[in-house]
C-alpha cells in the first residue's frame, strides 16, 4: 500500500452518525466514542443507553475552555489510530471487530505513561456518558441521588473526629 492509501485509510473513510446533532463532537468523534463505548462498559439492559453516550459527553464539554476542547479532540484521534501505531494493526479502533477492540482496551490500560492515560481519558468520557443514565441505574443497584431534606445520618457531624483523635480511616488496628 502506498503513502497515498494510507492517508485514506487514517483521515478519510470513517463511519459518522447519522443525524448526529452534537455542538463540540465531530460526527467522527461520536462514532469513535460510540464504537469504544460499546467495547468498554458492561451490557445494558436498554440498547440505546450505548447510543446516548456521544450527545451526553458531547453535553457535557459545552462551555468547557478551547484548550481542553483541543485536548479532548486530540484524545479521540491518539485512541482511534493507537491500534495501527501501538499494535501494527491495519484497522483503526473504531473499525475493529467487537472482541479485538475489546482486547485492545485491556492492552491499552495496562500501559503505562501516556499510553495509559489515553485509556484513562476515553474510558472516563465513556463512563460520564453511560453512568449519568437514570435507566442503568437498576443494574448496578444505585437508587439514584438522594434529594430532599438532609437526614441525619448524612450530616457532617457524625463523620468529624473527636478533639485528639484520628479519624476513623487512619486510625490502625491493634
Amino acid at each position: 500500500m502506498g503513502t497515498a492509501a494510507f492517508a485514506y485509510r487514517g483521515c478519510l473513510g470513517y463511519a459518522s452518525l447519522d443525524d448526529w446533532q452534537g455542538e463540540v463532537l465531530s460526527s467522527r468523534q461520536a462514532s469513535i466514542l460510540l464504537s469504544v463505548a460499546n467495547a468498554l462498559l458492561p451490557p445494558a439492559a436498554d440498547e440505546g443507553a450505548f447510543k446516548e453516550v456521544p450527545i451526553r459527553v458531547d453535553r457535557f464539554l459545552r462551555g468547557l475552555p478551547t484548550a481542553f476542547l483541543r485536548e479532548v479532540n486530540v484524545l479521540f484521534y491518539a485512541v482511534e489510530h493507537s491500534t495501527t501505531i501501538l499494535t501494527a494493526r491495519w484497522h483503526r479502533c473504531s473499525e475493529l471487530p467487537l472482541e479485538d477492540r475489546e482486547a485492545f482496551l485491556t492492552e491499552l490500560s495496562q500501559r503505562k505513561g501516556l499510553q495509559g492515560l489515553l485509556y484513562k481519558g476515553i474510558r472516563d468520557l465513556c463512563m460520564l456518558g453511560y453512568y449519568q443514565q437514570q435507566k442503568v441505574w437498576p443494574s448496578m443497584g444505585y437508587t439514584g441521588p438522594m434529594v430532599g431534606p438532609p437526614r441525619p445520618e448524612y450530616r457532617y457531624g457524625w463523620m468529624k473526629a473527636k478533639d485528639g483523635a484520628l479519624p476513623q480511616t487512619l486510625v490502625k488496628d491493634s
